[in-house]
């Protein structure tokens, strides 16, 4: 879990993507330090741009080769302005929004700040042109991705080098009724990425 997520201590803000990236690279550096050698990173949903925006960075390890974006958001700042259409008038009269999510076990309210959200529009998915082409990405998404609209990832594909895009037919965000063909199409793009003979 990101800072402030799940059972992880700190405190997870709307804009604090970077604080994400920094998550994510002691995770590797912790798994690095034990000998393990990471070649690749799976992220879904804002997780997918976390572990996009890490292989974009100088953060990088040598030895990765491909990450797995699914259902991964590319128009921050469309996206943000069309979900918070109703609350934005708030936003910039008292300064944040009060943003309800249904989680398991209950609701949980998310205090977001002018300076947050500004900071999460502004956010620039085109930097993963920077991913270098040693470096595959596979993006799948669903077609009745509500969360998330699909057309998304395409974007992804017009700036990544060494990019692969699935479109999963009815699947929605979670791909909550099926999942085993989005574990099947990531494992048999593994391992043709690795020349994993099955």
């Amino acid at each position: 879990d990101f800072r402030g997520n799940g059972e992880s201590d700190g405190t997870m803000t709307y804009g604090g993507i970077d604080n994400e990236i920094e998550d994510l690279a002691l995770v590797i550096n912790y798994f690095t330090n034990l000998g393990w050698i990471i070649v690749g990173i799976i992220g879904h949903s804002r997780g997918a741009n976390v572990a996009l925006l890490y292989a974009s960075s100088q953060l990088r390890l040598p030895s990765l080769r491909f990450v797995v974006n699914i259902s991964g958001r590319y128009q921050m700042k469309e996206s943000f302005q069309k979900r918070q259409a109703k609350r934005l008038p708030d936003l910039y009269e008292k300064g944040y929004i009060d943003w309800e999510i249904k989680r398991k076990g209950g609701k949980q309210i998310y205090r977001i700040f002018r300076d947050d959200a500004e900071k999460y529009m502004s956010l620039d998915m085109s930097v993963v042109r920077r991913i270098p082409g040693n470096v595959s990405v596979l993006t799948c998404h669903g077609s009745a991705d509500k969360t998330v609209p699909f057309e998304d990832s395409t974007n992804y594909s017009e700036l990544i080098i060494s990019h692969t895009l699935r479109i999963i037919r009815d699947a929605d965000h979670n791909f909550t009724q099926q999942p085993q063909v989005l574990v099947n199409i990531i494992t048999r793009w593994v391992e043709e990425e690795l020349g994993i003979v099955s």
